[in-house]
């Protein structure tokens, strides 16, 4: 939110900014006062452009402070969501079921999504330049699309 939406919010609900304050005032100690909360839900899964966006911005921050790359690697304590997805014990992950044939019995992994990291570095092209992209999402990579060559799939045209 923005200091034009919080004074125009402080308005619209009769909030009496004390007439001390300046509006840096004011927001200096609202923000002294304020508590971060991450809010987010756990939805369809982990989308493969995420990837793009994260290195999107880590490219960034770096561009402007080429000098704190280590400190943003190794320094910085980062937030995390505590999302209500979670990895099962193996237990419950690694089953033995019937082969088709009922013959014999084979191990079988359900739920596999949080191997997505490993599933990815595995995935690399022939050149280990690109990751290949499938998140059950035929055709979206929001990173990509509106780039000169590139198509929603993140293949060059």
């Amino acid at each position: 939110m923005r200091p034009g939406q919080i004074f125009t919010l402080c308005d619209q609900l009769n909030i009496n900014r004390d007439l001390a304050y300046n509006e840096s005032e004011f927001l200096n100690e609202l923000m002294a006062k304020a508590e971060d909360r991450a809010m987010a839900t756990f939805g369809q899964g982990y989308w493969g452009d995420h990837w793009d966006y994260y290195m999107d911005l880590i490219e960034a921050y770096l561009g402007v402070y080429p000098d704190k790359e280590e400190e943003l690697m190794y320094d910085k304590e980062l937030r995390y969501f505590f999302s209500t997805a979670t990895v099962k014990p193996r237990s419950e992950k690694y089953v033995l079921t019937e082969t088709f044939d009922g013959m014999s019995y084979h191990v079988q992994q359900l739920d596999a999504t949080f191997l997505l990291g490993a599933i990815k570095f595995a995935m690399r092209d022939p050149y280990g330049m690109g990751i290949e992209y499938e998140g059950g999402r035929p055709g979206w990579l929001d990173s990509m699309n509106g780039l000169p060559g590139m198509v929603g799939s993140g293949m060059p045209e």
